[in-house]
C-alpha cells in the first residue's frame, strides 16, 4: 500500500504543477494598472452635483478642466471630514482623480479643501523669481574716498 499511495501522490502532484506554473507566469506578465489615479490641484471655477470645473492658474484665459463627482467622492479638509458645500468657486483644492474609460470625464476620488493656497503674485509686490545678487562696490575707509592705493601710500609715508 505504501508504493501505491506514493505513486498516487506523485501522479497528483505531476497533474497540479503544470496548472500552477502557468498561473504564476500569467500574473507576472499582466501589467498592473499604472497611473490609474493621479493628483489634482487647481482653483475651483464651478461645481455642480455632478461636475467639478477647475483652472490651474489665476490667469483669466486659463484652460478649464472638468471632472466628474459622484456619491463615492470623498471630501476632506486636511485630515478632517468635509462636505461638497465646502468646495466653493475661487478656492484652491487638491485631491485624487481616477482615469475614466472612454471619452467621459475623469472621476474625482477624493477632494481636499484644506490645501495650502497659492499666493497671488500681485498682492505680495515681489516676484517669487529672483536673480543672483549683484556684488556691491567696496566701500573705502573713512577719509580715503576717491584715493587710489598709491595716493594712500604716499599720504601714509608723509
Amino acid at each position: 500500500m505504501t508504493i501505491r499511495s506514493t505513486l498516487l501522490a506523485t501522479l497528483a502532484l505531476s497533474l497540479l504543477i503544470p496548472a500552477v506554473i502557468p498561473a504564476q507566469e500569467k500574473s507576472k506578465s499582466e501589467p498592473k494598472a499604472k497611473g490609474a489615479t493621479y493628483p489634482l490641484y487647481g482653483k475651483v471655477a464651478s461645481i455642480t452635483s455632478r461636475t467639478l470645473t477647475i483652472v490651474r492658474s489665476n490667469n483669466e484665459d486659463a484652460q478649464q478642466s472638468k471632472y466628474t463627482v459622484n456619491s463615492a467622492t470623498e471630501y476632506v479638509n486636511g485630515d478632517k471630514p468635509a462636505t461638497a458645500a465646502d468646495v466653493v468657486p475661487g478656492k484652491w483644492v487638491g485631491g485624487v482623480l481616477k482615469k475614466a474609460e472612454g471619452d467621459s470625464n475623469d472621476v474625482v476620488v477624493k477632494i481636499n479643501v484644506g490645501v495650502k493656497q497659492r499666493e497671488e503674485e500681485g498682492k505680495t509686490g515681489a516676484s517669487k523669481k529672483t536673480g543672483p545678487k549683484k556684488a556691491e562696490p567696496k566701500k573705502s575707509a573713512p577719509g580715503k574716498e576717491g584715493q587710489t592705493q598709491k595716493e594712500a601710500a604716499k599720504k601714509k609715508e608723509s
